[in-house]
């Protein structure tokens, strides 16, 4: 494990020396032992001086797809810590709109570690799509985790829509984990029914699951629709996870 280490810094400094000449030892490895993890620290030293030359490279060398999507989220969330205006820049142009996830939540979740305010408006700027509100649920869960009331302050102020209702679902399943009458709360300032079904699913499951018919009082005695009520028990209830 020592010389691992070393060999780990070795070529994470030669990435930031000689980006190149590092990653095509790291590529000649991996092709040899089908072990990427010195291709890997070698993009990793070399996005430390260019993130987008690292992130060229990477697209240049003929790696499968979800090996290179593994390495580039890396890189992304390395180059948010260093430059979060630029990283999120690139993410927004290299987006896919069909996916919970993607490079967009990558920037969005780094960036909430340092600035939840910052990545969070940025998030909810976004167009339209799933990756959209992944970002918006990673920037505010860990906002909620850092400094709760912060948070809370900054969705209540949110103008009503697409953006604010993500936002609202994920702080109904942050706090329903610990008190599920709150989540509720959150839950029913959610606009749309499909999100809003999610929300109240995110605030009861945990309760749900201890306590069906706590949760089922809670639930009944809230300010949600019938058709609301229904949909996220069918949720709760079915086989599979609760949020799908």
């Amino acid at each position: 494990p020592m010389k691992k280490a070393a060999l780990e810094k070795i070529l994470e400094r030669w990435g930031e020396l000689d980006g190149p000449g590092a990653s095509a030892y790291g590529m000649q490895v991996y092709e040899q032992t089908g072990n990427p993890g010195l291709l890997r620290d070698a993009l990793e030293g070399w996005a430390r001086k260019d993130p987008q030359g690292a992130i060229n490279q990477l697209a240049s060398l003929g790696l499968n797809d979800r090996l290179q999507g593994d390495i580039r989220r890396d890189l992304v969330g390395q180059w948010t810590e260093q430059n979060p205006a630029a990283a999120s820049a690139y993410a927004t142009a290299n987006r896919n709109t069909n996916s919970w996830g993607g490079l967009v939540t990558v920037v969005a979740d780094e960036w909430s570690k340092r600035d939840p305010k910052a990545a969070a408006i940025w998030a909810a700027e976004l167009p339209s799509g799933m990756d959209k509100r992944s970002a918006i649920f990673q920037a505010i869960r860990g906002w909620a985790e850092a400094d709760l009331e912060g948070a809370a302050a900054f969705i209540s102020a949110q103008p009503p829509g697409e953006s604010r209702d993500t936002m609202a679902g994920t702080m109904a399943r942050q706090v329903g984990r610990d008190d599920p009458a709150a989540g509720l709360k959150w839950a029913a300032m959610v606009a749309d029914p499909g999100i809003q079904q999610q929300a109240v699913a995110g605030a009861l499951v945990e309760l749900y699951r201890k306590d069906t018919n706590q949760a089922m009082l809670l639930l009944q005695s809230s300010s949600i629709s019938a058709q609301v009520q229904e949909a996220a028990l069918a949720r709760m209830t079915n086989r599979g996870p609760w949020w799908r």
